[in-house]
């Protein structure tokens, strides 16, 4: 069994693996007893990060109408926090109709439903990360760089790192077949590619971080 601990949605796997670790590898997960909890937890889960995004976004939206912010950075997390959100919703709501999981990670074919709801969570949950990241590194231009770059300029970058990197890594895993059913539902179903594709932005941002705090 393995959850990995890298993924953005921590405290949901956390909780998966308390369940997972009462199965042996040749039981069928999850049992109709646990399948309503399950859904239980997804659908919680996920409306509380919809709602909680909504509230982001809305607020802040304010913000930017008025005028007394330029920086849509937040705006934009908020967004991908939300869409990665309705993807455990999704899960919830589909489980008596698409089969999404697995104690051993299997890929499915292009044409299942399953596929694509894991290739819509990760490309969210990657995107948030990334907008995380993209807020740290904005930081440290604030205090080191200041304005000699347009703002124009580096907005532009910001947006085609985070959108073009969200898109690539996702269209890299479609393209090799490896989206899937796991333990926590469809999501990528190759522990390499999970590793390279979660893990790496993952800790990127926690070194970056880590960096602000000691500059």
């Amino acid at each position: 069994m393995d959850v990995n601990s890298s993924d953005p949605c921590l405290p949901l796997h956390m909780t998966m693996t308390m369940m997972i670790s009462s199965y042996d590898d040749d039981d069928t997960w999850p049992a109709p007893s646990d399948m309503k909890n399950i859904r239980i937890i997804f659908w919680v889960g996920g409306t509380l990060g919809i709602i909680s995004s909504l509230f982001i976004m809305i607020t802040y939206g304010k913000f930017l109408l008025s005028g007394k912010t330029r920086n849509a950075f937040v705006f934009f997390l908020a967004l991908c926090d939300l869409m990665f959100s309705a993807k455990w919703f999704i899960t919830a709501s589909l489980v008596n109709h698409v089969e999404q999981f697995s104690l051993v990670p299997v890929p499915v074919p292009r044409n299942d439903p399953c596929f694509w709801i894991g290739a819509f969570g990760h490309f969210w949950g990657l995107s948030t990360t990334s907008w995380n990241m993209m807020i740290s590194i904005r930081l440290v231009r604030s205090f080191h760089v200041g304005q000699q770059v347009p703002r124009q300029k580096i907005g532009a970058g910001y947006h085609a790192y985070v959108w073009g990197s969200s898109l690539l890594g996702t269209s890299i895993i479609a393209y090799m077949g490896a989206f899937g059913k796991t333990q926590i539902g469809c999501y990528i179903s190759n522990k390499v590619l999970e590793d390279i594709f979660t893990l790496t932005p993952i800790s990127s941002y926690i070194v970056l971080c880590t960096a602000i705090l000691i500059i």
